[in-house]
């Protein structure tokens, strides 16, 4: 009797300071396999690149067992890429990466391509294909977290801009302060981060940071009444009312959506948010713009680098 020939699959890794996760899917998107380990960047590219290669490797294993095959890769990793190489130019928060060719490490020790872009972009294609965008002509996106990225999807293409660094929404200036390292000042994602938020709870709570286990637990103040958590998320929630209605304004998307950990905050954010774009753009714009958390949780930028991979190799569903 003839084996049954391999079923295709792709997989998505999503490359961040903490975590690295990726997910093996079949052209539908449908989970065959999850992976989830520590990233551990500090060690420098050629250990943390060694470690990615393995994963594949292992996941490429656990795709034979089960008769599919991967068939390329798609990864999503927090700072600016050259999309067409495969290159990591930097990276605020990967300190030490600086033009790895990602792309081409890969290639040469596994045989298959992958495709490499911004983290933020392929969060928001992530919920564009699988998720709450619901594959509308415009969907636009925050990811609130360590800071802010953005991403704008237009037809199913991921928006970069005439040099590839399109969508950079975190740089939008909200604020006459602090300065950002890009340059600017007030830079919505040096005020209305999870970093930045947590870092207003404790001076205005006079707690140590010791004391708060991360924007959960201030979420969790918040919803318990307690003043600075709730004032200190409402700032934020100001902030990012004001920059999604410049996008609103700019952009008219269909959806915008709100992903990363901040997004686990749900109406405490929506509601301000929405309320801004009701009473301060057109009655038709802010009837019909759907303003909405992210529905993939901690896996919509695996799912949004597949669809990278899946574009990649033209086998699209």
């Amino acid at each position: 009797m003839l084996k049954e020939d391999p079923k295709l699959a792709v997989l998505g890794l999503d490359f961040g300071a903490t975590n690295l996760k990726a997910l093996m899917v079949d052209k539908n998107g449908k989970k065959i396999e999850e992976f989830l380990e520590p990233s551990k960047p500090e060690l420098g590219p050629e250990n943390t690149m060694g470690r990615i290669v393995d994963l594949i490797k292992r996941a490429r294993n656990r795709a034979l067992s089960v008769n599919y095959q991967i068939i390329s890769v798609g990864m999503g990793v927090c700072g600016l890429v050259n999309h067409s190489n495969g290159e990591l130019i930097e990276s605020p928060v990967l300190p030490g990466w600086e033009h790895v060719p990602v792309a081409r490490i890969v290639e040469e020790a596994i045989g298959i391509p992958l495709y490499l872009d911004n983290d933020a972009n392929v969060a928001i294609l992530g919920e564009w294909w699988q998720g709450c965008g619901e594959r509308k002509a415009v969907v636009a996106g925050l990811t609130l977290g360590t800071g802010v990225g953005g991403g704008l999807v237009i037809n199913g293409r991921i928006y970069r801009g005439a040099m590839g660094f399109g969508g950079e929404f975190g740089h939008i200036q909200v604020a006459e302060d602090p300065p950002c390292p890009c340059g600017g000042h007030g830079c919505l994602g040096r005020v209305a981060s999870a970093t930045a938020t947590i870092a207003r709870y404790l001076q205005i709570s006079g707690a140590e940071a010791s004391q708060i286990n991360g924007m959960q637990e201030v979420g969790e103040l918040a919803k318990k009444g307690d003043g600075p958590a709730t004032e200190a998320i409402a700032v934020s929630a100001n902030y990012l009312a004001k920059a999604v209605l410049t996008l609103v304004n700019f952009l008219n998307p269909n959806v915008l959506i709100l992903t990363g950990g901040m997004a686990l905050l749900g109406k405490t954010l929506l509601d301000p948010i929405r309320e801004t774009i009701r009473t301060s753009t057109f009655r038709m714009v802010g009837k019909n713009t759907q303003i909405v958390c992210g529905s993939l949780d901690m896996y919509s930028g695996c799912f949004g680098a597949a669809w990278l991979a899946l574009s990649g190799a033209k086998a699209l569903p």
